[in-house]
C-alpha cells in the first residue's frame, strides 16, 4: 500500500525520478511558488488601502505599523522600477541608433563596392554602357 502511494506521489509530483538534479529542480520550483505567493500577497496588501467603505471625513482606526512599512516599501519600489524602466528605454534607444548607423554604413559600402549592371551583366559607369 505504501509503495503504490509513494509511486503515485512521484507521478503526481512532476514525474521526475528522485535524483540530485531532480531534487534541486523541485527545490527551485518550490521557491518560485513561494515567491509568486508572496508577490500575490504583496499585491493584495497594496490594494487594501483602495478598498474603503468609510466616509472621507470620518477617521477610522489607527493605521497598523505594517501598513505604513508596506507603503514606504511600495514608494521605494516604484522609484527603483521607474529608474530601471527609464534606463532600459535609453539602452533600447541607443541600441536602435547603433543598428541604424551600422545599416547605413553597410548600405553605403555595398553601393560603393557593387557597380550597376544591366541584365546582360556588363558594368555601367555613370548610367552609360561600356
Amino acid at each position: 500500500m505504501t509503495q503504490s502511494f509513494h509511486w503515485q506521489f512521484q507521478v503526481v509530483y512532476l514525474s521526475i525520478p528522485p535524483t540530485d538534479s531532480a531534487n534541486m529542480f523541485r527545490f527551485i520550483l518550490e521557491i518560485l511558488i513561494m515567491l509568486s505567493l508572496g508577490f500575490i500577497l504583496y499585491l493584495a496588501a497594496k490594494t487594501l488601502p483602495r478598498i474603503d467603505d468609510r466616509e472621507e471625513g470620518v477617521s477610522g482606526f489607527k493605521t497598523h505599523w505594517f501598513v505604513v512599512y508596506l507603503e514606504k516599501a511600495d514608494e521605494r519600489l516604484k522609484a527603483v522600477w521607474e529608474k530601471m524602466l527609464r534606463r532600459a528605454g535609453v539602452t533600447v534607444m541607443k541600441l536602435g541608433n547603433s543598428i541604424n548607423v551600422r545599416l547605413t554604413k553597410l548600405k553605403k559600402e555595398s553601393e560603393k563596392e557593387t557597380a550597376l549592371t544591366d541584365l546582360s551583366g556588363e558594368k555601367k559607369e555613370n548610367g552609360k554602357e561600356n
